[in-house]
């Protein structure tokens, strides 16, 4: 469960900091993020043979974070909460 939640609140700091810049997604110069923190309480198991849906939301960002509230549901019912610090980093990080 960490390992998605970790994707989908990466990804979505990083679509928020191509709309800072007024970047389209994808574009040079790129923008990454990296995880600060990460952060979670288990709320009840989770059953594998079920759809889930993954929720995040911005609660905040400075010049190199992006702080994050993220969500696992299961139809109306949440399963897990996170709160993560995504950290930008340079572009020649990842090569």
């Amino acid at each position: 469960m960490a390992t998605i939640i970790d994707c989908h609140a990466i990804c979505t700091a990083m679509a928020y900091g191509y709309n800072l810049a007024d970047q389209v997604i994808g574009s040079a110069p790129h923008i990454w993020y990296a995880t600060g923190k990460l952060s979670l309480t288990y709320l009840k198991p989770v059953p594998i043979e079920k759809e889930l849906a993954l929720y995040a939301a911005i609660t905040g960002h400075n010049e190199k974070h992006v702080y994050l509230n993220c969500t696992l549901n299961i139809g109306d019912k949440t399963y897990v909460e996170a709160e993560v610090d995504a950290v930008r980093v340079p572009s020649e990080w990842m090569q």
